[in-house]
């Protein structure tokens, strides 16, 4: 994304800042249980991309972690923190 016009490159930011913690929300809600094992993969991908290009997504996926709509109750805080060090490392 880095060859857009700055212009654009601002608005495309905003959106994300907008609308980033509901789409690590999203994303969240189907890796912990409502995605079938065949679209993790898919799933993955948006998620690499977010990582690497904007550093804010580490706050927007812990809340989206810890938050009451995550879906599975097997899943402990131990579990959710290594998980999301391991996404981020």
């Amino acid at each position: 994304m880095s060859n857009l016009q700055p212009q654009v490159q601002d608005h495309l930011n905003q959106i994300l800042q907008h609308f980033g913690p509901l789409l690590a929300q999203a994303l969240i809600y189907n890796i912990g249980g409502h995605a079938a094992r065949s679209e993790l993969d898919k799933l993955s991908e948006p998620i690499r991309k977010l990582v690497v290009r904007h550093p804010q997504v580490k706050g927007w996926l812990e809340g989206a972690l810890y938050a009451d709509t995550f879906p599975s109750q097997h899943v402990g805080e131990q579990e959710k923190k290594v998980w999301l060090m391991k996404v981020m490392g």
